[in-house]
């Protein structure tokens, strides 16, 4: 299905159909010798110095943009457009930075029957694992965050020694605040229906449910994800790119009837209903490409933008 208008990609740059995308795999079905390259990756760029903050890294960068960013695209139509190109630029960064060569890998929790102390997922070798041994409630300041204190380190899997640098919630910003990485595993596991979402019809309605998929995976492990600092965990690009997966799959439904939908409210702070000309707000630096990003140039992953498919 082609573009509803002409529209182009990078300002100048048409865009053009990819001829071999990758296939975005299920971390289940990678063998454990690409689980460990992958995780091999993700500790690598802690290692990189930010371009953003002096005394940050890459890996924190992303955090940081997703505070600083995220605060207007949540609740909004641009969630998911958004999200998708922060997805493509953490994958880019795992491959120019550190190496990576392989292909950014989803969480795929609609088979994960067990919970997430069972999960393989949560495997403390060749998985995400680690889970704090405290399981007291976090304490909050007076803004409702989270303090993040020693109590709820995780302590054991291979990002056990992660320090990340950035908190933050909605309407506070980003702060730098180094700590320990925290988790605290839930006793249930209870996962949201998919088949229900995926028949909706409208995009709007759409996108907000969607955003339940996160407030599910927050109630599931908490720490760093009871904030916009979510990204601080490892698993949050495994969990971002099932939700990516599903907006894919909704959008392939009854010959791609889905692809070009995108409408509701622009952002989280403009009365602006959405259009796909609208400008993906991102907050550029020297190791991202700095070319302006639209809604509509990421609506389709098989492009040479993107090149991806699930």
């Amino acid at each position: 299905m082609s573009s509803p208008s002409s529209g182009h990609g990078f300002i100048g740059h048409p865009v053009k159909q990819c001829v071999n995308p990758q296939k975005r795999p299920a971390w289940h079905e990678l063998s454990v010798s690409e689980k460990m390259e992958y995780i091999r990756a993700v500790n690598c760029l802690p290692t990189k110095p930010s371009y953003i903050h002096p005394n940050s890294t890459v890996y924190d960068d992303f955090t940081w943009l997703h505070i600083v960013d995220g605060d207007q695209i949540h609740f909004a139509a641009a969630n998911l457009p958004w999200h998708r190109w922060h997805l493509h630029l953490y994958e880019a960064a795992l491959q120019r930075e550190c190496g990576f060569k392989g292909v950014l890998p989803y969480w795929d929790w609609e088979l994960d029957n067990e919970g997430t102390k069972e999960s393989d997922f949560f495997n403390p070798v060749h998985g995400f694992g680690g889970n704090s041994l405290n399981t007291d409630m976090y304490e909050f300041n007076e803004q409702n965050i989270p303090l993040f204190d020693d109590k709820h380190c995780i302590k054991d899997g291979p990002f056990a020694w992660l320090q990340p640098q950035w908190t933050g919630a909605i309407e506070e910003g980003p702060t730098f605040w180094p700590h320990c990485l925290t988790r605290r595993y839930s006793e249930q596991f209870i996962k949201p229906g998919i088949a229900k979402l995926l028949a909706l019809t409208d995009y709007e309605e759409f996108n907000l449910k969607v955003e339940d998929l996160h407030t599910w995976l927050a109630q599931a492990l908490m720490g760093e994800y009871l904030t916009l600092q979510a990204s601080n965990d490892p698993t949050f690009f495994p969990h971002l790119a099932k939700i990516d997966q599903i907006w894919w799959r909704w959008q392939q439904l009854e010959n791609q009837r889905n692809l070009w939908s995108y409408n509701g409210q622009a952002r989280r702070s403009t009365p602006n209903k959405a259009s796909l000309d609208d400008i993906m707000i991102f907050h550029a630096y020297p190791g991202m490409q700095r070319d302006v990003i639209r809604a509509r140039d990421v609506m389709s992953t098989k492009t040479d933008l993107l090149c991806y498919t699930y």
